[in-house]
């Protein structure tokens, strides 16, 4: 395990990180350590957040910002449940993976790194990932699982729970 920033990834063969790689990195906070590190190693980084209000732009010659989240359906009204992020009405600009991949011209690319810290829509994307067979593409999954106190419904944490084992087998 190597550090990037604030993950940890593993370099071992044959999975090690190296150029030309394809990073995403969905769910920043202001904290682009991680995206640095590994645009630090020439990867093509693509940072995504809608909850910083930020406008898109290149970061540095690897890594590139979007003002846009990573969700179930693509949508430009996306409402975010208030959370310690969002204080206020908004509305942002979501897409699948395979939209998100699809807008930047990255459509059939293998994602070296597939980075997801969305504060509980986690759980749908992962649906979505599935159903789009988008995993086969995905040489390194980092998920920051969420589990508030009103969602995900207690009543689903056995689904949720049979979801991880899904992603762990494939």
């Amino acid at each position: 395990m190597v550090d990037f920033g604030n993950y940890h990834v593993c370099q071992d063969e044959p999975y090690v990180i190296k150029p030309p790689c394809l990073v995403y990195s969905f769910g920043i906070a202001n904290d682009f350590s991680f995206d640095d590190a590994l645009g630090n190693l020439s990867c093509t980084v693509a940072s995504f957040d809608p909850s910083m209000h930020t406008k898109d732009h290149v970061r540095s010659p690897h890594v590139s910002f979007y003002n846009m989240g990573m969700g179930a359906i693509n949508t430009n009204s996306f409402v975010p449940n208030k959370d310690s992020y969002v204080k206020d009405d908004q509305k942002w600009k979501i897409r699948t993976l395979k939209g998100a991949m699809a807008e930047l011209g990255h459509q059939n690319r293998v994602l070296d790194v597939l980075k997801i810290d969305i504060e509980y829509y986690e759980w749908a994307v992962l649906d979505n990932m599935f159903e789009t067979d988008l995993l086969k593409n995905i040489r390194h999954l980092l998920i920051e699982y969420h589990l508030f106190p009103n969602r995900p419904d207690k009543g689903d944490y056995v689904y949720h729970y049979h979801v991880r084992l899904k992603i762990i087998s494939t």
